[in-house]
């Protein structure tokens, strides 16, 4: 069922069979041609939200004992859409983008020799959120503490650059004062 308001999302046949039946109603419809640059951006973010859905629904009916049988179900499902997309593609390259069975994340990559770790012997310093997403922090209880991830960011970089920005909760920006 479709609601009233605003919406930009890209039309399913599901969503226009349901817009079909709004059409004789006395409803104005809003519609435009996806453009071709920002196709990409619309897709990819349709087909993430699409595969998020399947590679969940595996996980939820695949039995909840079995973590690496689940697993393995989520790669091959994967690895079959990355098999599917290389077939309509004329790059030989999509075929190694399939993932390993071993269901892996590289974390780090360090010399064994003159580096911190080889002398310490211990595993590199990693933040607690993700280098590759975007974190908001609030300073809620519940959250990563600023200072300590901004520590084992820095601990585990080689190079830094940084855009900050406050805001109060009061919502008015922090800013200096001009002398």
């Amino acid at each position: 069922m479709l609601y009233e308001g605003i919406y930009e999302e890209i039309i399913t046949n599901e969503m226009k069979h349901a817009l079909e039946t709004l059409e004789g109603q006395n409803y104005e419809i809003g519609r435009e041609t996806l453009d071709v640059e920002e196709a990409r951006k619309k897709l990819a973010a349709y087909i993430s939200e699409i595969t998020r859905k399947a590679l969940y629904y595996i996980r939820d009916k695949h039995d909840k004992k079995d973590d690496q049988g689940a697993l393995l179900k989520q790669i091959q499902a994967s690895n079959a859409l990355i098999h599917k997309l290389s077939e309509l593609l004329p790059e030989e390259d999509f075929k190694q983008l399939e993932l390993d069975h071993d269901g892996e994340i590289l974390t780090s990559i360090y010399s064994k020799l003159n580096s911190v770790q080889s002398v310490k012997n211990e595993s590199p310093v990693r933040p607690v959120t993700p280098i590759s997403e975007s974190s908001l922090f609030t300073g809620a209880k519940a959250e990563p503490n600023m200072m300590n991830e901004l520590r084992n960011e820095i601990l585990s970089s080689d190079k830094i650059d940084m855009l900050v920005s406050f805001i109060k909760w009061s919502g008015h920006p922090w800013y200096m004062p001009e002398n």
